[in-house]
């Protein structure tokens, strides 16, 4: 109910000055309004409408871990929209939110590497992204064994690797070693994440080369006999 008389009265443009304050205060209050109202879609888009996005951006790389994660988690539910989450790119996001998927900040690591599973789902993005250097931090989160870090950056480098421009980059940034012990993974969803992105860069002869190298064969030829089809036809 509060989130509709929010709306009806166009209560987020004051909720939205709030976050370009020189006081922390009163930017996490605003924060804690927007987070809440993100969870629905419609406040996303209105979000956007009346500016909300640059600070939002520029909020990443507050100093205070709330804030970070806050101003992470409206990004996150923005980056679900095909209408606002071009606009995060636009504004800025990504250079922060890699940044925040290595900071000792769970809260704000978590929604961080969320939001660019999402964003990776966009071919447009997609080689932006690897530019912007996410292949290595998103790399070092897959041996965590949360899983909401390991997941959406397992995923995220699904996404990404299916570019033909980022191939080779993945497997030149040292991503292979990660990726193979995925595939020894007890979670089933984990193998096939790995096994898809082994697939991907198996395209080049020469990422094939590597693969077998650097020890895929045994790992795979275990998931050929494991009772899951799914698998086998990865």
């Amino acid at each position: 109910q509060l989130k509709g008389k929010i709306m009806e009265a166009d209560g987020l443009a004051p909720i939205i000055a709030l976050t370009r304050s020189h006081s922390m205060a009163a930017q996490e209050s605003a924060l804690s309004a927007l987070f809440a109202l993100s969870f629905d879609s419609d406040a996303t888009l209105k979000i956007a409408e009346y500016g909300g996005v640059q600070p939002l951006v520029q909020l990443l790389g507050s100093p205070n871990d709330e804030i970070q994660a806050l101003a992470a988690g409206i990004c996150r539910n923005l980056s679900l929209s095909e209408e606002t989450e071009s606009e995060l790119v636009e504004a800025g996001a990504l250079s922060p939110l890699i940044a925040l998927i290595q900071s000792p900040n769970p809260q704000a690591q978590e929604h961080a590497a969320s939001t660019l599973k999402n964003l990776s789902s966009l071919a447009a993005h997609k080689v932006r992204m690897v530019a912007e250097g996410c292949f290595k931090p998103l790399l070092s989160m897959l041996p965590n064994p949360d899983p909401s870090i390991q997941e959406p950056a397992a995923v995220a480098l699904r996404n990404l690797s299916a570019h033909p421009k980022n191939k080779d980059r993945l497997v030149g940034e040292g991503g292979l070693p990660y990726v193979i012990a995925l595939l020894r993974s007890p979670d089933k969803t984990m193998q096939e994440h790995g096994a898809v992105i082994i697939r991907n860069v198996s395209v080049n002869d020469q990422n094939e080369v590597k693969i077998v190298e650097d020890g895929a064969l045994p790992p795979l030829i275990e998931l050929l006999r494991a009772p899951d089809t799914k698998l086998q036809e990865l």
